[in-house]
């Protein structure tokens, strides 16, 4: 699903940058103070020519963070790919916007003040990156799915549908609910379609020894 939210292009099949209120999760202020990079303080060094800011860089007022940002050879703040994720912690706004991570949640979309970005506190039909679970701790969140196993098991679904021959419209409709179902969390062997995309679904299974039979005794054993 494609919609254009606030004047962005958004699908719903692609993950984009959740938001949260930074103070929901519980131990995102912790990881702030331990790793986060001081943003108005590094923009203040680029201007300020003294080797200490006490008497020029008033520290502990509001002021924007980075989560899993490095500089690159311009000097520039990019996202770390080696991060578990990326954020922008917004002090005036007290919100987190999460640009990049390895987990992912079904979210409603942000008001116009975050313009193609999904709000972490409610579930919804659009994909977001959201925190790890290990930073939400106890706190209550919306279902959390680790996005290289979900992106995976949609490649193995495509690979295994592509050259069927199947006619598309005898399946296309189960397909792509078992898209939803996976980007909702669920395993391939716990996909149930219907019709011809059963069918091959139910051999992809099989020649992978996935089928629920299988999974069935194994969890006896």
């Amino acid at each position: 699903m494609k919609t254009i939210h606030h004047g962005a292009n958004v699908s719903s099949e692609s993950p984009i940058t959740g938001v949260v209120d930074t103070t929901a999760p519980e131990y995102l202020s912790e990881e702030i103070d331990l790793h986060g990079i001081d943003f108005d303080f590094e923009e203040h060094c680029k201007e300020c020519t003294k080797e200490f800011h006490a008497d020029c860089y008033e520290a502990g007022s509001p002021t924007n963070y980075l989560l899993g940002y490095k500089k690159d050879i311009k000097g520039d703040f990019v996202p770390d790919l080696d991060a578990e994720f990326s954020a922008i912690v917004n002090g005036n706004e007290n919100t987190t916007q999460v640009t990049r991570s390895k987990w992912v949640s079904k979210v409603m979309l942000c008001g116009p003040c975050y313009p193609g970005q999904g709000y972490l506190g409610n579930s919804g039909d659009y994909l977001a990156y959201t925190l790890p679970p290990s930073i939400w701790g106890h706190h209550d969140h919306i279902q959390i799915n680790e996005l290289s196993v979900t992106l995976e098991s949609i490649k193995e679904l495509y690979i295994a549908f592509f050259d069927t021959d199947l006619n598309t419209l005898d399946f296309a409709a189960d397909f792509f609910y078992m898209i939803g179902e996976l980007l909702n969390g669920k395993k391939l062997n716990e996909l149930t379609p219907t019709g011809s995309a059963a069918g091959t679904l139910k051999i992809m299974l099989e020649n992978k020894g996935m089928t629920t039979k299988e999974n069935k005794k194994s969890v006896r054993a």
